[in-house]
């Protein structure tokens, strides 16, 4: 028995409208990573593959919390 789901539909998920993208372009370097990264995240919940930045993603699993 395995825990995995299967992939959705890409048809299945919406693309980042441009209003959101462009909301988050406005907000400089930041707002584009989280972009790249809702892309990617697409693209991996819908079993297209082909990561836009798969660096930012290994970052973004790896990055451990800095103790408070």
């Amino acid at each position: 028995m395995s825990n995995e789901t299967a992939p959705a539909a890409e048809d299945e998920l919406p693309e980042v409208d441009d209003i959101l993208a462009g909301a988050l372009l406005g907000q400089g370097t930041q707002g584009a990573r989280a972009l790249w990264l809702v892309r990617d995240a697409r693209r991996t919940l819908s079993g297209a593959g082909g990561l836009e930045r798969p660096g930012e993603i290994v970052e973004a699993c790896a990055a451990r919390p800095t103790p408070s």
